[in-house]
């Protein structure tokens, strides 16, 4: 006698795994997955290669915590995870070497057919490259505002709607107005006066045209 079971549906299974396997491998992307249940982790090929850790030396919760440059703020990022939440943002993560990571990461639960969670997952997107723009950029704002600061005119900057965006110290001796006071309000509700004189109209023609304005005026 001849038995014989059809394995199609096993192969053409194997074949879907084998697929969506390949994807999470040759993803640029760190892709980490921890099984509730027995606490085994996952982690693709960018982030083992990235942090210098294997899966089997990450076995469990703690271990995965230990990653975190901050691990109070990975216990409020777990405890949303095996809530059943997902969380989104940055984070910093610490490599085998010692290097500290950033990363952006986009994290969930797994929960099989009946609603139960089975797992939790992460996508970490490195993002050291903004960060990096971000300090720059922090740095090069410092450097102007420690010019503008120094200097012995007073300066100050307005929006499009008359918002006072920025405010020196001589401004403040000037005008007699402190910045922590008229930061971010109408320029005009504390000088109306001078509204009806030349400040107002070139004032609006350097803005209407981006263009300097030189004038001469008396208040």
């Amino acid at each position: 006698h001849l038995f014989g079971i059809d394995i199609t549906p096993i192969k053409t299974a194997n074949l879907e795994l084998l697929k969506y396997k390949n994807i999470i491998e040759s993803t640029k992307d760190g892709i980490g997955l921890m099984s509730v249940e027995n606490n085994e982790v996952y982690l693709n090929r960018s982030l083992k290669e990235t942090l210098g850790f294997s899966d089997s030396e990450l076995n469990g919760i703690t271990s995965v915590k230990g990653l975190y440059a901050n691990e109070d703020f990975a216990d409020i990022i777990f405890s949303s995870l095996l809530a059943g939440k997902f969380w989104d943002g940055d984070i910093q993560l610490k490599s085998r070497s010692g290097e500290i990571l950033d990363y952006h990461l986009s994290a969930g639960p797994v929960f099989n057919e009946t609603g139960e969670l089975i797992a939790i997952f992460g996508l970490h997107t490195d993002i050291s490259e903004r960060i990096a723009h971000e300090a720059a950029l922090k740095k090069y704002g410092t450097q102007i505002n420690n010019i503008l600061e120094s200097i012995t005119d007073g300066f100050f900057s307005v929006s499009r709607d008359w918002e006072v965006t920025y405010w020196n110290k001589e401004a403040e001796n000037l005008l007699g107005v402190k910045k922590k006071t008229i930061l971010n309000k109408n320029l005009w509700d504390y000088f109306p006066e001078a509204k009806k004189l030349l400040f107002y109209s070139k004032y609006k023609e350097a803005l209407d045209t981006e263009q300097k304005v030189s004038f001469e005026e008396y208040f």
